[in-house]
C-alpha cells in the first residue's frame, strides 16, 4: 500500500479515529500521534499526557506514504484501546 495524504485522511474519517496531528496542523495536545516532516525524512511519534512529544515513541520514515501507514496504524490502536 502507498498511501498519499488524501487517502490518510479519508480513512482517518470514514474509521473515526481520534487524537492525531499531521504536520503540525495544531499545538499538541495529550496523548495524540503526530506526523511531522524533517528536510530528508518523516516522523511519527506520540504526545505525552504533558504535551510533550515521547522519545520511546519515535519512528522515522524515509517517506511521506511509509509515515502516513504508521500514523493509521497507530491510530487505530489507540483507538481500539482508548475510545472503546
Amino acid at each position: 500500500m502507498n498511501m498519499m495524504l488524501g487517502e490518510c485522511n479519508k480513512l482517518i474519517k470514514q474509521e473515526q479515529l481520534f487524537d492525531y496531528n499531521i504536520y503540525d496542523e495544531h499545538e499538541f495536545r495529550p496523548n495524540e500521534i503526530c506526523v511531522r516532516k524533517l528536510k530528508h525524512a518523516y516522523i511519527v511519534f506520540v504526545i505525552s499526557e504533558r504535551c510533550e512529544p515521547m522519545e520511546s515513541t519515535l519512528e522515522e520514515c524515509m517517506t511521506e506514504p511509509e509515515a502516513l501507514e504508521s500514523l493509521i496504524y497507530r491510530l487505530r490502536e489507540h483507538n481500539r484501546l482508548f475510545h472503546k
